[in-house]
């Protein structure tokens, strides 16, 4: 499946965050468990750091900064494009709700693509900008925070406004 659009939130039930995703003929809920929540969070916001940043500011210890206010900008963008835009159709086939055990992220000039899998192999898909990763990060923090999970979420440092992350620059991240 080749993700069309993506909701996230946390399933109380299955204590799991839950990405509802869609494309043009189906919708299927993947769930997270909490360690590869944790995990994604902390590669998505070195990407973030690493393609976003700049490496002047992180020398002054100013980076956070900097990418605290993409990240603002990014999110302030977002809503501005989904003002207006029609609720997803109910009338969407309804797949069974899958564990995902693996994400991988690769990116390049075009954007990231995260490919989601289960023991299985590869079930979805999602390409992602700039502006949509921020979006993503952002709502993977706060519905980690509201699990109430008990444990510090590893929100990047740039989004809590702590000093910076890490300077990896690995360009394709595996998620387990």
């Amino acid at each position: 499946m080749k993700i069309a659009s993506v909701t996230v939130q946390h399933d109380p039930a299955q204590d799991r965050i839950a990405l509802v995703a869609r494309d043009s003929r189906a919708e299927q809920v993947l769930l997270l468990t909490r360690r590869l929540t944790f995990s994604l969070l902390a590669a998505l916001g070195k990407l973030i750091a690493q393609s976003q940043g700049d490496s002047r500011l992180a020398q002054a210890g100013l980076q956070g900064e900097l990418l605290s206010m993409k990240h603002a900008h990014a999110l302030s963008q977002i809503r501005q494009s989904q003002a207006g835009q029609p609720s997803p159709v109910a009338a969407l086939q309804r797949l069974p709700s899958r564990l995902l055990t693996k994400i991988d992220i690769n990116s390049d000039a075009n954007g990231h693509l995260l490919s989601f899998s289960d023991p299985d192999g590869q079930i979805a898909s999602l390409g992602l900008d700039a502006r949509q990763l921020h979006w993503f990060v952002s709502r993977l923090a706060s519905n980690s925070q509201a699990a109430g999970w008990g444990q510090a979420i590893p929100a990047p440092d740039w989004l809590t406004g702590a000093a910076e992350p890490g300077a990896d620059q690995a360009k394709t991240y595996s998620v387990h």
